[in-house]
This record gives C-alpha cells, structure tokens and sequence, in this order.
C-alpha cells in the first residue's frame, strides 16, 4: 500500500516468482494503471485490495484467482467486470465504489448468479436498477449516487442492511 514507485514490470516479475500460498494482498494507492497478467498466479489469493489507483480495467488473468472472497478495486477508472465475476464463485465481499464509469447494469446482472454475496459497495447511481431485485446479498451500501427513482419489487431479493452515504433524492 502507498508504494507509489512500484512498476508494472517489477510487480509481473514478483507474481511470476511467487511461490508463496499468498492468501491477502493491499495494493492500495499505488498509482498503478496497470495489473501484470502474473497475478493469476497467486491461486491462494483470499483478500485482494486495489483501490485507489489507476486501472481502467482488469487483466484476464484475475479470473483466475478462483479463491477470492474479498475484492476492494474503488476508487479507480475501471469500466466493466461484469464478466470476471462470473468466475469468483466464493466472493463475499465486493467494493466497487469511485469508479464512475462503471457499467453497474452489466455488473449486477452477472452479480446475481453469486449465491454467496455478502456485501456489496456501489456508486454514482442514478437509479436503483431493476437488476437489484435478483441480487442475492445481505448488505448493499450506495455511495455518492443521485438518486432519482428506487424500483424495488414485491418480489425481490431481501436485503438485510441498506446503507446510503453522501446520496440525494429527487423526491
């Protein structure tokens, strides 16, 4: 975390050379625009913190990080992952917030196949998507979104903590 001098090149070469069972790792704030398709080598990989840095997407090599339960990539540029969440099957935890570019519709539709979603931290919302009521998760925070429709249906998914921070309602 905070290692801002950190290259693209020297991170590839450590996660080529991994041969440690790495189950947490925090990349946080390191001005990085760029993961090496290494990292799909750290397969032990629990906890994986990315945020605040400068990645417009993810390389495919995440996807095979197959044992993630916690992934924090907010505040970034990233656009769409709709389709690496497909392959974390054990994903508890998800924090995408900060990344206004965020395909969210894409996203909550690939989401809802993932039975074992806890948590989920999302932004810059102008409308509750009608994706949310087949989300399965038990605690959904929306950040700095202006809300100006919330569509929830008779028969959706209940959701056992909601939380809005720093949002505005139209009505």
């Amino acid at each position: 975390s905070r290692n801002q001098g950190i290259s693209f090149g020297d991170l590839g070469d450590v996660f080529a050379a991994a041969t440690f069972r790495l189950e947490e790792l925090d990349m946080s704030n390191c001005e990085i625009g760029f993961l090496p398709q290494e990292i799909g080598r750290l397969k032990t990989l629990k906890k994986l913190n990315i945020a605040g840095n400068l990645l417009n997407n993810l390389p495919y090599g995440i996807i095979q990080l197959t044992k993630l339960e916690d992934l924090c990539v907010a505040n970034n540029r990233i656009e769409d992952m709709s389709w690496q969440v497909y392959q974390w099957w054990n994903l508890k935890s998800l924090d995408v917030s900060g990344n206004p570019d965020l395909k969210t519709e894409e996203l909550l539709f690939s989401l809802s196949v993932c039975d074992g979603l806890d948590r989920l931290v999302i932004s810059h919302l102008k409308t509750i998507p009608n994706e949310f009521k087949d989300l399965k998760v038990a605690d959904l925070e929306i950040r700095n979104s202006h809300i100006t429709t919330f569509n929830r249906l008779d028969n959706s998914v209940p959701i056992k903590r909601l939380s809005f921070v720093k949002c505005t309602f139209q009505r």
